[in-house]
């Protein structure tokens, strides 16, 4: 018997989409610990690959897609707006529309270039406010996070699709 819609093959042995499972890997994480005064850190998630933000070790100042076990914890508070990596001085910064983002010690005191906030119902898409519009963090084909134009935020028809600038700032409190 073969139920389409499960998760594993025919056989109940393996799984049958790989790429699914990818995105329910932080899930099977454990994202909270016993201890009764946790430390609360934050992740930046993104829900449509199962990956996280995580910043490059080739370039410091570049951040992509990689394993949520892989991600530094960031700092993000709704007062100031800026996702800082914990322990460090660095930023998220917005550069121009369809341009990787960067990690920046100037941009966490330039308040156009590092304030992201939600935008949505959902609270899914992060934005930083340009001169004429909003720039939504996206995902582009090689995992690289890129400041692009926000979608489906000015009413479009049903067709419009946000899935790839959907981000979520995660609590955790158990890290790695």
């Amino acid at each position: 018997m073969i139920d389409y819609y499960g998760l594993l093959d025919s056989d109940w042995i393996s799984v049958r989409n790989n790429s699914f499972l990818q995105r329910l890997s932080l899930f099977q994480s454990q994202l909270q610990g016993p201890d009764p005064q946790p430390k609360i850190d934050h992740i930046v998630f993104h829900p449509l690959s199962g990956l996280c933000m995580i910043q490059s070790f080739l370039d410091p100042t570049k951040v992509s897609l990689g394993r949520c076990n892989e991600s530094q914890p960031w700092n993000y508070t709704s007062t100031d707006n800026t996702l800082k990596l914990q322990n460090k001085s660095l930023c998220l910064a917005n550069t121009e529309p369809n341009a990787p983002v960067k990690l920046s010690e100037t941009s966490c005191s330039s308040p156009s270039l590092s304030k992201w906030q939600t935008i949505s119902a959902s609270t899914m898409l992060l934005a930083v406010m340009s001169t004429n519009n909003s720039l939504c963090l996206d995902v582009d084909g090689a995992n690289n996070i890129v400041a692009t134009n926000c979608k489906c935020v000015n009413g479009e028809d049903g067709s419009c699709d946000p899935m790839s600038q959907w981000f979520k700032i995660v609590k955790v409190t158990k890290y790695k």
